[in-house]
């Protein structure tokens, strides 16, 4: 009896105790998929946090990307501009110059003619007071002439008229001072 006793006693704990394990199982099942379901809530969190951050830094990467497209077509139209603006500075300074070398001919060309315009004008002139110069010395030379003339009349007239010279001389000196006077008189006409 003992020992069906302690057999008894054996299956009683046994029993007892695999339904302890059942229940310590169950619990441990539930704790367990209670933990696999923590685990599986964790490793979603981490996964999404994992899959935000990717996403984060793939936008970041592509806002970096669209910076630097943006500075880089900045940077282009700064240096296109920057080119144009030289281009078109270049071309201002040209034609600037082109008007100046344009201004400098045509000033060049009216101070030749106005040099020239003065040199003819000062020419004629020298020519026109020299014509007047002779004219005025050929006119002093004639006056000068006519005096020189009368004085010999007046000297003639008054070895005449005071009977210091010869009949015949007398007479030769008035057909002289005829033709003289004659001749006096046609170039002043003439």
């Amino acid at each position: 009896m003992a020992l069906n006793f302690k057999l008894l006693l054996l299956f009683a704990l046994l029993f007892i105790g695999c339904d302890n394990i059942k229940k310590v199982n169950n619990h441990n099942d539930k704790n367990s998929t209670k933990a696999l379901t923590k685990a599986e809530i964790q490793k979603q969190e981490s996964a999404t946090k994992l899959e935000i951050s990717k996403l984060e830094a793939q936008n970041k990467l592509d806002i970096a990307k669209v910076q630097a497209q943006n500075l880089l077509e900045v940077e282009k139209v700064k240096a296109s501009t920057t080119k144009d603006i030289a281009l078109a500075d270049a071309r201002a300074k040209s034609e600037d110059t082109k008007v100046i070398i344009y201004i400098a001919v045509i000033v060049g060309f009216l101070l030749f003619v106005l040099i020239l315009f003065i040199y003819q004008n000062s020419k004629k002139n020298r020519e026109v007071k020299l014509k007047l110069h002779e004219a005025e010395l050929k006119q002093q030379k004639e006056l000068a002439d006519r005096e020189l003339e009368e004085k010999r009349l007046q000297t003639m007239v008054s070895l005449v008229t005071h009977d210091k010279l010869s009949k015949e001389m007398q007479k030769e000196l008035i057909s002289l001072m005829g033709k003289k006077s004659n001749l006096i008189i046609e170039s002043k006409d003439s």
